[in-house]
């Protein structure tokens, strides 16, 4: 054992520096994929605010997405907020299916529950819209161990309840 100084440091520079580089490889894609989704967050924020802002509390909110609809309105907000992976498109769901991007329903302040239109409701009992999306994040360093890819999702609700009382028609 005279010869054997130095073997320490022979074994911590051949087994430590891969495992740090490691350890760091998967903090820089965590640390993407929680901006990724902080991200899309904010875009769905954004497109259901937009939709619920165009409620009409009649018919109309039904139609098929006019260039100011609900819909259509959530789509281009949802559009003008990107991650920096990609754009955020959403379907516009015009059959309201509630796994769908956009979806239109009733939100009970009560139970805190939010009921995808079934059909059966009006236009003034409808107020408020569901987004959601799903994404898929590119990894740079679990490619290694064969993680390509990483799938978030996010989804949010905006309500807009129609008013008590119709305004009177003089100022």
């Amino acid at each position: 054992m005279k010869g054997s100084r130095g073997s320490i440091l022979l074994f911590t520079i051949v087994l430590g520096i891969p495992l740090l580089l490691v350890m760091a490889g998967v903090a820089v894609d965590m640390a993407d994929l929680v901006t990724v989704r902080s991200e899309l967050h904010r875009s769905m924020d954004a497109a259901a605010l937009a939709g619920a802002g165009k409620l009409a509390f009649d018919a109309s909110v039904f139609d098929l997405p006019l260039p100011n609809g609900v819909r259509a309105n959530a789509v281009d907000y949802g559009a003008k907020n990107p991650t920096h992976v990609g754009p955020v498109t959403l379907n516009l769901n015009t059959s309201n299916n509630p796994a769908g991007d956009i979806v239109l329903g009733t939100w009970n302040g009560l139970t805190s529950t939010f009921a995808p239109w079934d059909g059966s409701l009006n236009g003034t009992q409808v107020n408020a819209v569901l987004c959601r999306k799903t994404q898929s994040v590119p990894t740079s360093f679990l490619r290694l161990i064969g993680l390509n890819s990483m799938l978030i999702s996010a989804q949010s609700i905006a309500v807009a309840n129609p008013p008590n009382s119709i305004p009177p028609p003089a100022c």
